[in-house]
């Protein structure tokens, strides 16, 4: 059935309510269906698409309504009702985290059981069998993902009992073979302690109670232990279902256990993410249980994380999936951060280090001798760069004072730019007796009558402008620019100028339109008027604690349009660790392949996601430092609170 038709015969679905409720003039059902679910618009005042979605986590990039007609429903999956108009309000009911109650039952009980995978460990991904597609992707073995859970399902009905990872692979392709011990290798490098658990086993250790873990797994006990050892649990048993041909899920495994442990029911308490096999079936044996989150739901049940679960259900690719496993650690990893630390962490860091990542391989692609980072964007990019990837690269790079206004000191001269609205209000800050007027043809006569002044005193900028630049290039033949975002090119039209005699390569993250000087995007397309705002927020998280350049003196210092403050300095060092913290633990597990980082276009929804989420709290945070420091073009006047009620609004 066609899927518009589908949103349209729902009982869930009202047109005119969604009309209404949303302001769609056209098809409201095509809306809903392509757009709407997306942004979180509910298709009636009865089916809640954000609680859908988090509590069946296990679909991503399906429209939740027509999931739930086609298949949920059939499943004894529920429809949501929203409880509230109020876009900040969270209606889902989640399984909370109740540390005390955990510590009260444990004190009264003899022995204190772990669920393994989710409970004790997690894995650097969502969803636990994306490992198999990481094993596709890295052994470069398509199919094999599909094919590994094939195996298990046959293996399973076929045998008619609990399996083991030997029977798995028996009813594999003979070609797939091979990923067994490299599965079970990358299950004991990828596991790792869950930060909401360790306090719970933790607890139980102080209190001398015996804890064990009971886990319905294919993985034999030898290699559950060492996973268990690695992430740092010593457990005093373990029991594998695999092993004993018996499972939680039955209740079984649940039974033999107490028996092995010589205890009663009433003196075991349970803890595991699953709700049938950790919990139901644990009650059901008679011992006490609590059902876990999962980190993932746990995280994004909060305000301030909510932007990622948007974000997931637009991205279910690999990396994506990297992305936010890392992200919801961070978050549940005890650190009282700073605001624009965890931003740092959640978005200057995975744009920062993808994006040099890009830069590095050009260059040593093309050959550049020097890279020029160029002033504000470039000062944090230059950091990272030289701490992980100049070893690597080999690629020596300097810090240019090529911001635009620096450029426009000496337009004058060098007729780079002949807007005299651009160059006045910076020679105004050298000439105080010239006036900037409201029109530009008024500022072009300015210009005129004051042409043989600003003449001078710009050759004199401009010449200090070249003595800088070609002491830093120290004469190196091939340079390429470094910088964030562009459309017109301008510090690498500066630096062709200044430095004639060197071939000018120009690296950006994105370009607002096209040129036919040589250069090199990291992204895949030509940007718009939709990526104006996210593009705002990547130039205030990548830049420097410097205020505005507007020019080089005769040493070869920048000058500064005002002094920088101290909350200037302490904003910087604030991102800078959130995304050193982001790239040290993107390191643990993924450091020698980059092809897991985000592209662009991925950012942009990640920084959409953010923008249209992020609460009123986190916009009076940003007022206080973008309105008053990054003005936006076009924007007079408006704050970042309307621009981003704007964007929300009308997608710009």
């Amino acid at each position: 059935m066609n899927p518009k038709s589908v949103i349209e015969r729902s009982p869930y679905f009202d047109e005119q309510w969604y009309r209404e409720k949303y302001g769609i003039e056209k098809d409201a059902a095509k809306h809903y269906l392509n757009e709407g679910w997306l942004n979180n618009c509910n298709p009636s005042a009865r089916f809640s698409t954000r609680d859908y979605l988090i509590n069946n986590p296990d679909i991503h990039g399906i429209n939740p309504l027509l999931h739930f007609e086609l298949y949920g429903k059939n499943e004894g999956r529920r429809a949501y009702v929203p409880v509230s108009d109020d876009r900040n309000s969270y209606s889902a009911k989640q399984i909370g985290i109740d540390y005390d109650a955990y510590y009260k039952k444990i004190e009264e009980m003899k022995v204190v059981s772990f669920d393994v995978f989710d409970t004790l460990v997690i894995r650097p991904f969502v969803q636990a069998d994306e490992l198999f597609l990481y094993l596709e992707k890295e052994y470069d073995l398509p199919g094999f993902s599909q094919a590994r859970k094939k195996a298990e399902q046959d293996c399973r009905k076929q045998l008619n009992k609990e399996v083991n990872i030997d029977e798995i692979y028996d009813f594999i392709d003979e070609r797939y073979r091979k990923l067994k011990e490299e599965e079970i290798r990358l299950e004991i490098s990828f596991c790792h302690e869950n930060p909401l658990i360790r306090r719970v086993f933790d607890r139980a250790r102080e209190l001398n109670r015996r804890v064990i873990a009971v886990s319905d797994m294919y993985l034999p006990k030898a290699v559950v232990q060492e996973i268990l050892k690695n992430a740092g649990y010593e457990m005093d048993e373990i029991y594998v279902s695999c092993d004993h041909g018996a499972t939680k899920g039955s209740g079984e495994l649940f039974r033999l256990v107490y028996k092995l442990e010589d205890c009663r029911p009433e003196e075991f308490v349970h803890f595991g993410d699953n709700y049938i096999s950790d919990y139901s079936e644990a009650i059901n044996s008679g011992s006490a249980a609590f059902q876990t989150p999962k980190i993932f739901d746990h995280v994004i049940s909060k305000d301030a994380y909510r932007f990622l679960l948007s974000y997931y259900h637009r991205h279910d690719d690999l990396p994506s999936s990297i992305y936010l496993a890392q992200a919801c650690e961070h978050a549940e990893s005890g650190n009282d951060e700073e605001f624009f630390t965890k931003l740092g962490y959640l978005l200057g860091g995975p744009l920062a280090y993808a994006y040099l990542n890009f830069v590095s391989e050009k260059a040593s692609e093309l050959g550049v001798q020097k890279l020029l980072f160029v002033s504000r964007d470039g000062y944090s990019l230059k950091e990272i760069y030289e701490k992980h990837f100049y070893e690597k690269t080999g690629i020596p790079c300097a810090y240019a004072y090529l911001s635009r206004a620096a450029i426009f000191v000496g337009a004058s001269e060098n007729r780079l730019c002949n807007d005299a609205s651009k160059i006045l209000p910076i020679a105004k800050l050298y000439l105080p007796d010239l006036e900037v007027h409201e029109t530009g043809e008024e500022n072009e006569a300015e210009l005129r009558k004051h042409r043989k002044q600003i003449d001078e005193w710009s050759f004199q900028q401009s010449g200090n402008l070249r003595k800088h630049l070609e002491s830093i290039s120290e004469g190196y033949g091939k340079l390429a620019t470094v910088d964030m975002f562009s459309g017109n090119y301008t510090s690498q039209k500066g630096a062709a100028y200044y430095l004639q005699d060197s071939q000018i390569t120009g690296f950006y993250a994105g370009n607002f339109a096209d040129s036919a000087m040589k250069h090199e995007s990291f992204a895949e397309r030509l940007l718009g008027m939709r990526d104006n705002l996210p593009v705002k927020m990547s130039e205030f998280l990548i830049s420097s604690f410097e205020s505005p350049i507007i020019g080089v003196d005769e040493e070869g210092n920048a000058i500064y349009e005002y002094p920088a403050v101290q909350k200037q300095f302490e904003r910087y060092e604030q991102i800078m660790k959130g995304m050193e913290l982001y790239i040290r633990d993107f390191g643990r597990f993924f450091k020698e392949n980059k092809e897991w980082l985000l592209t662009l276009e991925e950012w942009l929804d990640l920084s959409d996601a953010f923008l249209k989420e992020c609460s009123d709290d986190d916009i009076e945070k940003l007022c206080e430092v973008i309105d008053s420091e990054n003005p936006v073009s076009g924007s007079k006047d408006r704050t970042i609170a309307e621009l981003i009620a704007s964007y929300r609004e009308f997608g710009y």
